[in-house]
């Protein structure tokens, strides 16, 4: 079995990029974490992927990886991960991500379609992004509301109560987290489990990536939440998506909604009996279709 190796990569921004190595092939598969997560989650998946080189940074912010810079954009994100390659010297790479890495990932094809030749989209926030609504003098969620503000949205219940656990490592609240929407179906092992809430909480950026999730809008037009930049009109390349049929944090149309603006570059997979946790419930399956999508190249 192959190793796991980390290292830093400086960018010429001044952040520290921390990152996983595994495996060897010809092909480099680059592997983005979500949010309250890290290249950590990924640990257990890395074996099942075969004949590529993984290589899974911590986006700036999380993990290991600095923050001396705040991000407003997910495009910020995918520059980063621009530089990144350029520093390791990698012309060309199949670009993955869970989550919000997903979202990471489309911006990184789109600014560089000369270097991302693939996609891999694993239960991916769509191109159109993520509502955190505002609340009424009820407290009820107003379904199309936006916040007015980034000081108003710093003070949401759900993104101040996160922030919060994180600070102060509050494993109970951030358990409960995972338990009751993300590891649904597959709950991961003692030791395992408390590795990855070790590595949640080295999150630095919480406000600023919900912030950002929710400015997305890759598509031509604008939407209620923000003006549409057109990227994903660069995207050139295949993509491979999947989403779980039961996914408590993104619902299906976020994946309906990337196969919309994608069309026929992008195949989707819809995992049954499957939670946001899609890699954990159905490993075998999304690894048998990913080797495949990189050795077709």
């Amino acid at each position: 079995m192959s190793e796991i190796k980390t290292a830093v990569c400086p960018l010429p921004n001044g952040e520290r990029i921390f990152y996983r190595s595994y495996g060897e092939g010809a092909d480099t598969l680059l592997l983005l974490h979500g949010n309250l997560a890290s290249s950590r989650f990924f640990e257990e998946f890395f074996p099942y992927l075969k004949n590529c080189r993984i290589i899974a940074p911590d986006m700036r912010g999380y993990g290991d990886s600095s923050y001396d810079k705040p991000f407003g954009t997910l495009v910020e994100l995918a520059e980063d991960f621009s530089a990144f390659c350029n520093e390791l010297g990698l012309k060309s790479i199949f670009a993955g991500g869970w989550s919000t890495g997903g979202t990471v990932a489309m911006e990184l094809a789109a600014i560089r379609p000369d270097l991302v030749k693939g996609l891999v989209l694993i239960s991916s926030v769509s191109c159109q992004g993520f509502n955190i609504p505002p609340r009424d003098e009820h407290g009820d969620p107003m379904p199309d509301g936006v916040y007015p503000d980034r000081e108003s949205f710093d003070k949401d219940p759900m993104v101040s109560m996160i922030g919060n656990a994180l600070k102060t490592k509050d494993y109970v609240t951030l358990k409960s987290i995972w338990d009751s929407l993300i590891f649904t179906k597959t709950t991961p092992g003692g030791e395992e489990y408390t590795q990855y809430l070790e590595a949640s909480c080295k999150q630095r950026s919480n406000n600023d990536a919900y912030w950002a999730l929710t400015k997305i809008n890759m598509t031509d037009s604008a939407n209620y939440k923000a003006p549409g930049s057109g990227h994903i009109n660069l995207i050139k390349c295949p993509v491979l998506a999947f989403h779980g049929d039961d996914d408590l944090v993104l619902a299906i149309n976020h994946a309906k909604e990337n196969k919309a603006a994608l069309g026929d570059k992008m195949e989707l997979i819809i995992l049954e009996n499957c939670s946001h946790a899609s890699y954990w419930d159905h490993p075998n399956e999304m690894a048998e279709k990913i080797n495949s999508f990189i050795g077709d190249d």
